[in-house]
């Protein structure tokens, strides 16, 4: 693939626009298109998951990517010209969705460019009885190739993993697909050659039996991609769950890891893990308890490497009795590492301190450690999106052990209702509960509000004064 700037690919798209430009307008878009073009340019998040569910579950066996019908339908095939502009508008979309972005770029990397890319050229690939095939190599494409590019496809080098590259910077002014939240433009797009235009058609070459095989089967030589930063879950402290899963790998409650088993929790409530694919984030955060004390504060959470992590708080008391007092407060933290991993039939070990870690105290910084081994319950995927449920042995420093039970209710999309059982299997220490109820949609730069009573509890007890606080929080992450 050759594209050169300038005139040439402008004199190239609307060449190619013109002679698909009759088929365009009598032919409905190409069922490829149209899921990214809904997943791109509608205006409804779940109108959008729903594009994504319809791209992730789109057959690829045989061609190692979906097909312009998105079924196995024979015979099938894809465009190179289509892929480019599907590309273009998953990068854009992933840009535009940034809680979507890792599900988008966990799409993409599931696909096996092998046929449509290699010696030196882009292919438009066509699949029958006997398998898949090539048929012309094309030049130009309506985008010059833009679509491969913001994602690292090279032609010349088709072994590389696709890797999205962000479109910051660039001056190349691309052509509008959204018009009042629907797919225009390129969206319609209906190839009306097999490929071109092209000066010279070369016959079409005879691929290797090995290229006949089942994406899985060819011998292309494709790295396996690195794995992808999917969107990060809550955090355990809140109990809090995240939207309904789609698939099996899509981080769910939080409430399973680690819950505060005291009510001197520094941050109660208050999420530090955002649906999106970044290292760092946070929150600045306002709680209120019922006892009559208030703060405010912030809490940063930074994930170095996978699913380990390192969290830090800091608040200021304003309120005593609920009198402001901002003169005579105090200062006090909170800390917490380990690794966490949200997915059933996974395990949790994590290290925290609620606190309150003061800051003329060396000793408080270990005072409060407890440690948690914890196990997310495998449950039948009818049930994900409305039940999440978790078990953990709970060690502190200087408290009995115990063993712990979490059960986290999902009614609506970002409601959820969570209670935890805490029951110390030696010892005369009585069994004791938590409980909370909140709304959040854990993405960056939105607010969070949730109730929470941390107890520690008898099962008799409700305690909504003596230990409830509520609190707001603003969720950040860098962009």
């Amino acid at each position: 693939m050759r594209a050169r700037p300038g005139r040439c690919r402008g004199a190239a798209l609307g060449a190619l626009l013109l002679v698909s430009g009759s088929a365009a307008f009598a032919a409905e878009p190409l069922p490829l298109l149209a899921a990214v073009a809904r997943l791109e340019c509608g205006r409804d998040e779940a109108a959008a998951r729903q594009a994504l569910a319809t791209l992730r579950e789109a057959a690829t066996d045989r061609l190692g990517l979906p097909s312009e019908q998105l079924g196995p339908q024979l015979p099938g095939g894809v465009h190179a010209a289509v892929l480019d502009i599907a590309l273009l508008g998953l990068a854009e979309a992933a840009e535009r969705r940034p809680e979507l972005a890792g599900d988008i770029d966990a799409l993409v990397h599931s696909w096996n460019f092998c046929l449509v890319l290699g010696e030196g050229s882009v292919w438009d690939v066509e699949v029958g009885e006997a398998g898949p095939r090539r048929l012309w190599p094309v030049a130009p494409l309506p985008l010059s190739g833009e679509g491969l590019r913001r994602w690292g496809l090279d032609p010349a080098a088709p072994g590389g993993a696709p890797r999205r590259i962000t479109a910051s910077g660039q001056a190349r002014v691309l052509p509008g697909r959204c018009e009042e939240g629907q797919g225009v433009g390129l969206y319609g797009f209906v190839p009306a050659v097999p490929s071109g235009p092209l000066p010279r058609v070369p016959p079409p070459p005879e691929l290797p039996p090995e290229m006949r095989a089942p994406p899985g089967e060819q011998q292309c030589r494709v790295p396996p991609p690195e794995p992808v930063q999917v969107a990060e879950a809550p955090p355990p402290q809140d109990g809090t769950p995240t939207p309904p899963e789609e698939e099996e790998d899509t981080p769910g409650s939080g409430s399973t890891v680690v819950i505060p088993s005291s009510t001197t929790a520094v941050t109660p409530g208050v999420s530090v893990a955002m649906h999106r694919p970044t290292s760092v984030s946070g929150a600045l955060f306002a709680a209120q308890r019922l006892s009559g004390q208030g703060e405010v504060g912030a809490t940063v959470r930074w994930s170095p490497v996978g699913r380990a992590f390192v969290r830090g708080s800091l608040s200021y008391q304003l309120l005593d009795d609920f009198r402001f007092t901002p003169g005579s407060g105090v200062f006090s933290g909170s800390w917490g590492l380990g690794w966490e991993d949200w997915r059933p039939n996974t395990f949790s070990l994590t290290a925290n301190n609620w606190g309150p870690v003061r800051l003329d105290s060396i000793r408080s910084l270990w005072e409060g450690l407890e440690f948690d081994l914890a196990y997310r319950v495998p449950l039948p995927k009818l049930l994900r999106p409305w039940v999440d449920l978790g078990t953990r042995i709970n060690v502190p420093l200087t408290r009995e052990p115990a063993l712990g039970l979490s059960l986290t209710l999902k009614p609506l999309r970002h409601l959820y209702l969570m209670t935890a059982l805490r029951v110390p299997p030696f010892g005369d220490a009585p069994i004791t509960w938590s409980y909370s109820v909140g709304y959040a949609s854990y993405r960056p730069y939105t607010l969070a509000v949730s109730y929470a009573n941390w107890g520690p509890n008898r099962l008799s007890e409700l305690n909504l004064v003596e230990n409830g606080v509520f609190t707001l929080a603003f969720l950040w992450a860098p962009r």
